[in-house]
């Protein structure tokens, strides 16, 4: 990955690289939120995944060094674990937010079943001799609970950024120690070389 590369290149560049995956990240979110069509949708969800993935290994690693090397483990655990927590927390939350403004969405006149899936609703749209107005109803809910979701995303995006900065700016890099510790001399100056025999 890139930013894999980026913080192995730059090894005091932890807060950077985290702050290049969030931007990478807004952009997808930008994307799916200005788009209506799915190609677009698609493409903003690959740059989102594109800016995530290298931040949720920057995070373990960043655990795993701050902690003893018996705890290691622990906390690469511990990390993974605040990983997945945060996954189907965030998902729970996008989801249920875009789902109420597809329901909000849905006028009341429709069938019940309308207001649970689209695909009910194209289901239920197809039954119908006027179904078209339904279908097209439906579809610009989706897209507007989805946009929605977006946005809210950006917006704990920009926040968590704003956090990153602030809270990474004097963690010590990942490569920072392994760097300083092979650089230590093996002997100490000024003390003579003996020759092996």
């Amino acid at each position: 990955m890139p930013h894999t590369l980026l913080v192995l290149a730059h090894p005091r560049s932890d807060s950077l690289t985290a702050q290049v995956g969030l931007l990478l990240s807004l952009i997808g979110y930008a994307a799916i939120a200005l788009s209506e069509g799915v190609l677009t949708a698609s493409l903003g969800l690959a740059v989102i995944m594109f800016g995530v993935a290298p931040i949720s290994v920057l995070g373990t690693v960043l655990a795993v060094g701050a902690a003893p090397a018996e705890k290691a483990g622990a906390a690469a655990a511990t990390g993974q674990t605040a990983y997945d927590l945060g996954l189907a927390l965030g998902i729970a939350v996008t989801g249920t937010l875009a789902v109420a403004v597809y329901r909000g969405e849905i006028p009341d006149e429709a069938p019940a079943a309308a207001k649970d899936t689209v695909g009910a609703a194209i289901a239920a749209a197809e039954r119908l001799p006027d179904g078209a107005s339904l279908l097209a109803t439906a579809k610009d809910a989706f897209t507007t609970g989805l946009q929605t979701a977006a946005i809210a995303s950006a917006v704990l995006t920009l926040v968590t950024a704003v956090l990153v900065t602030t809270l990474l700016r004097h963690v010590p890099a990942i490569a920072a120690a392994p760097a300083e510790a092979g650089t230590k001399p093996d002997r100490e100056a000024g003390e003579p070389v003996t020759a092996a025999h």
